[in-house]
């Protein structure tokens, strides 16, 4: 009698300390980034540089290998934190989603953590909101 074969998730996490802190403060551009990482773009060495060891590291791989999909990342800094997601079809290296919890962080119009819809819609009244 053969055991059955286990299929195992190809995530990996691990846990640094974090050296650096995240800044108190930062501009979020909708749509093109925030604290120098952009989307569609790889973290420059300056800004991972600033940035520190991330406190928690997660890889993966979306798809399957014939479909050409790809590894992906997530690099998770500080605590309230910042979470960077990478790897495209054509990238590896190159940002896809960041996710940020830090609340001085604002676009130029003021908007950020706790700002409510009404405010957001305000301050940008041709926002697709899906």
């Amino acid at each position: 009698m053969s055991l059955p074969k286990l299929v195992l998730p190809a995530i990996i996490s691990i846990a640094f300390p974090a050296i650096a802190a995240l800044p108190k403060t930062a501009v979020i551009m909708p749509g093109v980034g925030v604290a120098g990482v952009e989307i569609g773009k790889p973290i420059s060495p300056t800004v991972l540089a600033s940035l520190g060891k991330p406190s928690e590291l997660t890889y993966g791989r979306k798809g399957k290998p014939d479909e050409g999909v790809g590894n992906w990342g997530r690099d998770k800094y500080g605590e309230p934190s910042l979470q960077i997601k990478f790897g495209t079809k054509t990238d590896l290296k190159a940002v896809y989603a960041i996710h940020s919890r830090v609340e001085g962080w604002r676009t130029e119009k003021g908007i950020g953590i706790g700002s409510s819809l009404s405010q957001v819609k305000a301050a940008y009244p041709n926002i697709n909101l899906t």
